[in-house]
Formats: structure tokens, C-alpha cells, sequence
């Protein structure tokens, strides 16, 4: 058991502050499974492995000290997503796509050691061949 007591005597409000940047790189190979309709319409569910490069910077300022603190990781990413795909014409699809991402940071000071990030994105692509 670790107990740890800090105490920083205030003289104003701008003697301590505080500051966190985060960046986050991802990768990943994704598996889709279209689903057969008979219209246009081409809904499906996708999943994916890769990997996250996670970096997070701290900085706190103590009556005009900083203290920094730096972590950096890469760690493994999932995701999990459906959308569906419309042609527009043979070779230009149009798509809407939600996909729900997550992967650790392999930390847990404050909070989850776990990020999630729905994300929500539409799709403009070419289909080469037939």
C-alpha cells in the first residue's frame, strides 16, 4: 500500500497550472463482410486489428517550476463497425460508415487504462475492374 500526500501553498490563482497534449497514431487491417440485398444498397460489418502509437505530455507549473512528465507506448487496437455502401455509378460508391475503436494505454494514474472512440465517417470511393 502506497499513500502519498502532496501540499501546495496557494498565493494566487496562477501560481499552479496545469497541461496534457495527447497524440494518437493508428493502423489497422480491416475485414469487411458485405451483406447481399436486392437493390443498390450494400450494407456490412467490418473488424479490425492493428497497432496504436499512444504519446502523452504533462506539464505542471509550480509557482513558475515545471514539472514534465512523458509517456509513450505502442500498444494493440481493435475496432468493430457496419455502414453501407450506395453506387452512384459502375465505378464511384458512396458510403456511410460507424466504427467503435478502442485500445489500452497501458497506464491507468487517472482513470481507464482503455480509450474508446466511436467514429462516424462518409465514404467516397472507385472500384477499379468490373
Amino acid at each position: 500500500m502506497e499513500a502519498n500526500e502532496f501540499y501546495f501553498p496557494k498565493k494566487s490563482d496562477r501560481d499552479i497550472t496545469a497541461q496534457t497534449t495527447t497524440n494518437i497514431i493508428t493502423g489497422e487491417a480491416v475485414a469487411r463482410y458485405s451483406i447481399a440485398t436486392w437493390c443498390k444498397w450494400t450494407p456490412y460489418v467490418q473488424g479490425g486489428v492493428g497497432a496504436v502509437h499512444y504519446r502523452e505530455d504533462q506539464t505542471l507549473t509550480l509557482a513558475g517550476t515545471d514539472y514534465r512528465s512523458n509517456d509513450e507506448t505502442i500498444r494493440m487496437s481493435e475496432s468493430l463497425g457496419a455502414g453501407v455502401d450506395y453506387p452512384l455509378t459502375e465505378s464511384l460508391i458512396a458510403g456511410v460508415n460507424a466504427t467503435w475503436h478502442w485500445f489500452e494505454t497501458g497506464r491507468a494514474d487517472f482513470g481507464t487504462s482503455v480509450i474508446n472512440m466511436p467514429s462516424l465517417t462518409l465514404q467516397l470511393g472507385y472500384k477499379f475492374g468490373k
